[in-house]
């Protein structure tokens, strides 16, 4: 993934730093991207730009999502299980360990863009996950 840098001012840091600090997202850079693809897919643009984005988004992807939690976290559970059935005929394949007291979750997404868009986002409201991380593959 690309690294990209840029300035904001010292109000929008200190909201980054609580947004990761009261675990809403695992990282700085997850909340950027999370706002970028949002800002994305309810953003008016110009025609042209349109059909260069629309050209992109509504192509069909393959995506890996992992998401890690406690393995007793009951609740965490239900809610992954709740978003697996909202996009049962997205998701190709799913895996599980369990080492120590955690639980690793990886679901294999295919379909469109903007459907994994939401997949993710749904998934990264989720409280008290331990890590989530999640890729394009094609």
């Amino acid at each position: 993934m690309p690294i990209m840098s840029f300035s904001i001012n010292d109000h929008l840091k200190k909201f980054l730093k609580k947004l990761v600090s009261k675990k809403y997202y695992p990282n700085q850079s997850n909340i950027i991207r999370d706002a970028l693809l949002r800002l994305m897919s309810t953003m008016e643009i110009s025609e042209i730009e349109r059909d260069v984005v629309s050209e992109k988004i509504k192509r069909e992807i393959i995506g890996n999502a992992m998401i890690v939690i406690k393995h007793d976290d009951d609740l965490a559970i239900k809610k992954i299980s709740k978003i697996e059935t909202d996009y049962k005929d997205y998701i190709a394949g799913k895996s599980q360990f369990l080492y120590s007291k955690y639980k690793t979750i990886l679901l294999v997404f295919e379909g469109e863009f903007d459907d994994f868009h939401n997949f993710i986002t749904e998934l990264n409201t989720i409280e008290n996950l331990k890590n989530f991380r999640y890729i394009i593959i094609s």
